[in-house]
């Protein structure tokens, strides 16, 4: 594998673009993990030519690359709401299974936002409070303050910590066989594959991040096609943002969150990592789908 990609990179870098004669080429060992930042490194290239992306064969009409993990687990090769692997597909909001316009709280499905009291903030301007409580999948919606567990005053428990079917958008929008990838599917695909950010894949104008398994070198891509928030789009090109269908794991993370079910686990990537993390469910982030079945 490390022979396999030092040959890339030495072919990719000969033709590189401006922006890679610029860049200082260093192959790193993608399998350095930082179990911390739960983040591994990523090496960088340009331009990405005449080398396909794997697919391995079809689940109903949907195309899918066998990375030969060890959990059998088959991920898609193009985003739900995509035709092939450079497009973007459709933008989701953690537990929802349509495209909107616009991802914020006031839009999202499963949040109750209700208003309180006034007081003057900071600047003397009287603003009215808020409190924003999960209508579902609140299996931890409390906080934890020198051993003591609060629960936070008006959420409904429900004990959900994964997504159920009927919330999950790739098996709404492609059928049973095909669901949201766990974290630890997630994780999984992260520490079995070498990453290659591409700035250009196959000279289609898309940046992203390609996967080689370690295992059999089959190929898969994930475009850099950012988030949505309100109505905007951002850092398109620049970022890579995929849910899980997972909540968050506060305890792995060793993060003082306020409500952690207010937020839920995503695949993420930039030009120098690759890693699991969290954010808030009303985003809109892109889904890439898996199946156990063939």
């Amino acid at each position: 594998m490390r022979k396999l990609l030092l040959t890339l990179v030495t072919l990719i870098v000969a033709s590189a673009s401006n922006w890679a004669q610029e860049t200082v080429f260093q192959l790193h060992d993608s399998t350095a993990y930082d179990k911390e930042k739960h983040m591994y490194n990523v090496t960088l290239i340009s331009n990405f030519e005449g080398v396909k992306l794997t697919v391995s064969g079809k689940i109903g009409k949907h195309d899918y690359v066998d990375l030969g993990l060890p959990s059998g687990v088959l991920w898609a090769t193009c985003n739900i709401g995509a035709k092939s692997p450079v497009e973007t597909g459709d933008f989701f909001a953690w537990g929802e299974i349509k495209k909107k316009k616009e991802y914020n709280w006031d839009t999202y499905k499963w949040s109750k936002i209700t208003k309180g009291w006034t007081r003057p903030d900071e600047n003397g301007e009287v603003k009215p409070s808020s409190k924003k409580i999960q209508t579902k999948y609140c299996a931890n919606s409390y906080i934890e303050f020198e051993g003591k567990t609060y629960v936070k005053k008006g959420a409904v428990m429900d004990t959900l910590r994964t997504l159920l079917p009927e919330d999950d958008a790739a098996t709404a929008q492609w059928g049973n066989k095909w669901r949201m990838p766990t974290l630890d599917e997630i994780e999984e695909l992260i520490e079995w594959c070498d990453w290659l950010w591409v700035q250009n894949y196959n000279n289609s104008g898309v940046a992203g991040i390609m996967g080689v398994s370690k295992k059999n070198e089959s190929f898969i891509f994930f475009p850099a096609a950012g988030f949505k928030f309100n109505k905007d789009h951002k850092n398109v090109g620049e970022f890579g943002a995929y849910w899980s269908s997972d909540l968050v794991k506060d305890v792995d993370f060793k993060q003082n969150l306020l409500d952690p079910s207010n937020r839920s686990m995503g695949f993420y990537f930039a030009w120098r990592w690759v890693r699991s993390n969290w954010d808030d469910r009303m985003f809109g982030m892109l889904v890439r789908a898996v199946s156990v079945s063939k």
